[in-house]
């Protein structure tokens, strides 16, 4: 019976020598981890968000990529709210409807959530007026304009940005307009 009582208390010392090696090992894994990600920016090391959606996050997202356009444009000497011109309105609603899916899609979420990415696009980002009759329209209209060359472009943008933080010239809606001829 000692033989047992000793076996028993040698299993259970080697048990716990396992147990401290793995704590240690873990606790260096993390502490190189640490190291490595403490040399990097934070940009460049980005959680992939892909699971479900995030409204704030899909938002803040959306934000920071509008900022970047209205900053470009403003860069550039082309003053933001032209973009509320009939001519230019139809054009910008189909880049932005394109960013908001975009970021959908990343963040997958539901029909209802990128309805409202649209909305506050549309209402915060253009200042453009939003009324909740307007939904209907805005759901038909992203249907039927979403193979329009706008809106790749800002799919495309906003795909890149949330991939990267940066999205390529080609793609920006300051680029797009001027390359499409859409204003003189």
């Amino acid at each position: 019976m000692q033989w047992l009582i000793h076996g028993m208390e040698a299993i259970l010392f080697g048990l716990i020598v396992c147990l401290i090696y793995s704590l240690t090992e873990a606790m260096k894994k993390d502490a190189d981890e640490h190291i490595v990600l403490g040399n990097l920016s934070v940009n460049s090391v980005r959680k992939d968000p892909r699971c479900s959606c995030a409204p704030s996050e899909s938002i803040k997202q959306l934000q920071m990529f509008w900022s970047t356009q209205v900053l470009e444009m403003r860069l550039n000497g082309f003053a933001p709210d032209i973009l509320l011109h009939p001519a230019l309105f139809e054009h910008t609603l189909d880049y932005l409807q394109g960013a908001a899916d975009a970021t959908a899609e990343f963040f997958q979420c539901s029909d209802r959530q990128r309805l409202q990415m649209q909305c506050y696009l549309i209402a915060k980002g253009l200042g453009a007026p939003h009324h909740d009759d307007n939904d209907l329209n805005l759901i038909e209209r992203a249907q039927s304009h979403r193979h329009t060359e706008m809106y790749v472009a800002g799919h495309c943008a906003a795909e890149q940005w949330l991939y990267s933080q940066e999205f390529p010239k080609e793609c920006s809606l300051f680029n797009s307009i001027n390359a499409w001829g859409l204003v003189a």
